[in-house]
C-alpha cells in the first residue's frame, strides 16, 4: 500500500521521490485508481478531483504493472485539468468535456466550469447517443435550441454544441444574398 511519488512537494525539496504509506495513514490499495487499474487490461482514468498537493482539479491515469506475469504495482500519473483547459481555450467553437458524474472539467466557455452552470440539457441525452450522433437540445437558461454532438473517451465525454440560431446565421445570410442577386437579375432582364 506504499505510494512512491514524484510531485511538486518532492521538486520543492529537490529530491527524486517521496513515499506515503502507513505512517501517513495512507494505503494506495484502498484508492479508486488502484482498484480500478487492477480490473482492466488498459489504462484506467479517474473522474476529475481536487489534488491534495496542488489543490487543483486533476485526473489520474493508472495502469497495473506486471513482470513475468507477476503483479508488481500500479503506475499512476496525475494530469492537471488546467493543462487540458488551455488546449480547450485555444479551440474555436463551443466544446466541453465532462466526467461520469456529469461534471464539466474543461470547456471553451469558462462559465461552463462554474458551479452555476447546469449542462444536463446536453449531458443527459449525450449518454443515450452513439459517438458522433448529433442531437438537438433546449437550454434551460433561455429556452433556445441547440445542436450537439459527443464522443465518449473512457468514462469521460467530449461534446461540441452550438445554438441553432448561430448555426442558421450564415445560412440565412447566404439565402438573403441569393434573393438579392436573383432580384437584381430579374430586374436587369426586364
Amino acid at each position: 500500500g506504499e505510494l512512491v511519488i514524484s510531485d511538486t512537494d518532492t521538486d520543492a525539496k529537490s529530491i527524486d521521490f517521496g513515499t506515503y504509506g502507513k505512517k501517513d495513514n495512507y494505503d494506495a490499495r484502498t484508492r479508486e485508481y488502484y482498484q480500478e487499474a487492477l480490473k482492466t487490461n488498459g489504462v484506467y482514468i479517474t473522474s476529475s478531483y481536487i489534488d491534495v498537493s496542488s489543490k487543483l482539479p486533476c485526473f489520474t491515469y493508472a495502469k497495473a504493472l506486471y513482470k513475468d506475469g507477476k503483479f508488481i504495482g500500479v503506475l499512476g500519473i496525475d494530469i492537471l485539468t488546467k493543462d487540458l483547459q488551455k488546449e480547450y481555450e485555444a479551440n474555436p467553437g463551443r466544446t466541453f468535456a465532462f466526467d461520469k458524474n456529469n461534471k464539466i472539467f474543461a470547456a471553451t466557455d469558462k462559465f461552463q466550469l462554474t458551479e452555476d452552470y447546469d449542462a444536463s440539457h446536453i449531458t443527459v441525452p449525450a449518454r443515450t447517443k452513439a459517438d458522433f450522433e448529433s442531437f438537438e437540445y433546449i437550454r434551460k437558461k433561455d429556452g433556445s435550441q441547440g445542436l450537439a454532438m459527443c464522443v465518449k473517451v473512457g468514462e469521460n465525454t467530449v461534446c461540441t454544441g452550438e445554438s441553432i440560431s448561430k448555426i442558421e446565421e450564415p445560412i440565412n445570410k447566404m439565402n438573403y444574398m441569393q434573393i438579392i442577386i436573383i432580384t437584381i437579375a430579374i430586374i436587369v432582364n426586364f
